[in-house]
Order: structure tokens, then C-alpha cells, then sequence
């Protein structure tokens, strides 16, 4: 046989038989593990039999805890609504909620009875006023693109898109959920009115709603003339056709172009160009319609509070499977323990 067979055996042997251990002894941790779960789950139903009484009667106890909790922790409920800003004030839409937020933790009942015009009992049960970004990913990636057409393109490649884009962030959203919860679930018809004219109360965000106003009124004059300027250019368009048609009784298939400059090359228009631009024009002011639609207020509501909140969190029937669940387990481990000392001494 060849030495370097020998050798090459001999060094391979080795460690198959250390692979062979390393296998042998893990199968016998899993099936020792699996054992002592086994040996033990038995000692648990040996226990729980021996003991039935004390566990029927604290599971029982651990029950009817959970489910009268309610009377000293009560059920939470909630109703939302989504906001579209008219104005850049997300910053001030955060720092009202928080300040809202601060007064429900400090149980400031007469604050949160001036803002809402509620009663003290009704101020009392409200427990929180959060805030959420909502824009979908459609409108982040439109207010992207008009952020890419305002700024330098190296600016712009120094972005971190997935920060941005991220859900949870609020610059490039422009609606946003408000979730309001409260120990009533007859309370949330109450509170919109008095949160937005809360939320409006600035006078600097009333000016640069009438500001973003007047932007608006002026596009949309623009649009309006430019329109008209395009209905005199396809009239201009139309005659210049029927002109060309009669004094050289050019072919069907020939194309007529108006020039609006010196240059033909740059500024010739064409029927085609006429529609394209008439059909820009129309949607844009209808687009201008629409927002002007809704720009009586700094907030636009997209969706309203609903006067019954929902339920969240735990009910009673939830709450006495929980606490019976626990009792059971605690007493189960004490008495599992107690036995299993008892065998040691």
C-alpha cells in the first residue's frame, strides 16, 4: 500500500470518530432535555391532581380578579381621525399634542375642560391624544419629486431615501392619523370641534393659510389666461389652415405650424401642441379647484372622529383568562417546588 494512503487514513480516522462523539453526545442532551420536559410535565399533572381543591379555588379566585379589574382599571377605547395640512405646521401640530398629552398624564382636568369644553368627568376619562404620519407612499414620492425639482441635485443625491421614506417620518407628510383614547366610549363626539379650533388658534398660521390663498387665486388666474390665449391661437390656428387650404391647395395629408417667435425651430406649434397644453391647463386648475375646495381651514379633516369609540385592549372575559392563567402557573410552580424540597430533605 502506498505511504501516502497510510498516512492520509490515518489522519481522516480521527476525525470521523471525534464527529461520531460530537453527534452521539448531542442526541443525547436533545433526548435528555426532552426527558427531564416529560419527567417534569408528569410531576406538574401528579401535583395538580394531589392539590385539585387549591388550584380549582385559586384559578377560580385568579378569574373573577381579571374579570372585575375593569371597575379599578377600566377598558380603554379609541377613535381616530386623519388631517391633511394646508399649512407647514407639523411642528406645531406636534408640539399641541404633546402639550394635550402632558395635561392627561398630570391629570390637568381644568385645561383639558377649556380646550375640549367637556365636563370634569369627561375630561377625567380621556388618556391619550397621539399623532401619526399617514401620508400614503405615492404622496411622499410626489413631494419628493417637487422637493428634486426645487434643490440642487447634489443635495438631493446626499438623501437617505429609506430614512425619508421611512413611515414613521413626518417631512415629506403632509396628512397625519390622530388617535384619541379614553376610559368613554360616548366622549370622542365631543372633542373635534373644540381640537381643531384649538389646533387653529395661531395667528401666524391663519396668515399663511390667506397667503397660501392668494398663491392659489393667482395660479389660478394664470391658468385662466393662458387658456384663453390658447383658445385665440386655435382660432388663429383654424384660419390660417382653411387660408393655406385655399390659395395653394396643399394636400390632406400636409401639416400647418404656428410660429410664435423669429425662430421656427424653437417655438413652431402644431395642432397636437395646442390640445396637449389646453389639456395641462384644464387639470391643472382643476387641481387648484379642488385644494381652494378645502382651504377654509389651516387642517383639513379626510377623516372624522366617529362618536362611538372602539374597544382596544383587554376585556373582562380576556382579563379572567389572564388571571386565572397566572394564579395557576404561580401556584402550580410553589407547589412544585415545595414537593420537589421535600424530596430533598
Amino acid at each position: 500500500m502506498d505511504k501516502n494512503e497510510i498516512q492520509e487514513e490515518v489522519t481522516v480516522t480521527p476525525v470521523i470518530r471525534d464527529i461520531e462523539r460530537l453527534f452521539n453526545k448531542l442526541f443525547k442532551l436533545i433526548f435528555g432535555i426532552l426527558g427531564m420536559i416529560y419527567q417534569g410535565a408528569v410531576n406538574l399533572i401528579n401535583v395538580i391532581f394531589a392539590r385539585f381543591i387549591w388550584f380549582f379555588i385559586l384559578v377560580l379566585l385568579g378569574g373573577t380578579i381579571g374579570f372585575f379589574s375593569t371597575t379599578i382599571f377600566p377598558r380603554q377605547y379609541a377613535s381616530e381621525m386623519v388631517l391633511q395640512l394646508n399649512v407647514d405646521s407639523k411642528e406645531q401640530l406636534m408640539n399641541d399634542v404633546d402639550y394635550i398629552n402632558a395635561l392627561v398624564n398630570n391629570q390637568d382636568t381644568d385645561q383639558l375642560e377649556d380646550i375640549f369644553k367637556i365636563s370634569p368627568d369627561d375630561a377625567k376619562s380621556l388618556q391619550a391624544c397621539e399623532v401619526y404620519p399617514y401620508s400614503s407612499y405615492m404622496e411622499k414620492t410626489e413631494a419628493l419629486n417637487q422637493f428634486y425639482r426645487n434643490t440642487d441635485t447634489a443635495v438631493f443625491n446626499e438623501l437617505n431615501f429609506d430614512q425619508v421614506m421611512n413611515p414613521d417620518n413626518i417631512e415629506l407628510s403632509s396628512k397625519f392619523r390622530i388617535v384619541f383614547k379614553g376610559t368613554d366610549p360616548l366622549i370622542f363626539g365631543q372633542l373635534e370641534k373644540p381640537f381643531l379650533a384649538y389646533l387653529e388658534r395661531s395667528p401666524e398660521l391663519r396668515v399663511l393659510l390667506e397667503t397660501g390663498r392668494r398663491n392659489l387665486q393667482r395660479r389660478k388666474t394664470v391658468y385662466q389666461e393662458k387658456m384663453q390665449q390658447l383658445d385665440t391661437l386655435a382660432h388663429v390656428y383654424n384660419t390660417a389652415i382653411l387660408a393655406q387650404a385655399e390659395n395653394t391647395g396643399q394636400s390632406q395629408g400636409s401639416q400647418t405650424r404656428i410660429v410664435l417667435g423669429e425662430q421656427e425651430s424653437n417655438n413652431e406649434l402644431d395642432a397636437l401642441d395646442i390640445q396637449d397644453r389646453y389639456l395641462f391647463y384644464t387639470q391643472s386648475l382643476a387641481k387648484i379647484e379642488q385644494t381652494l375646495s378645502g382651504f377654509h381651514s389651516c387642517y383639513l379633516v379626510r377623516a372624522h372622529l366617529s362618536s362611538v369609540g372602539s374597544k382596544i385592549g383587554a376585556g373582562p372575559l380576556t382579563r379572567a383568562i389572564y388571571g386565572a392563567f397566572f394564579l395557576f402557573l404561580l401556584t402550580a410552580l410553589f407547589f412544585y417546588w415545595k414537593s420537589d424540597t421535600q424530596k430533598s430533605a
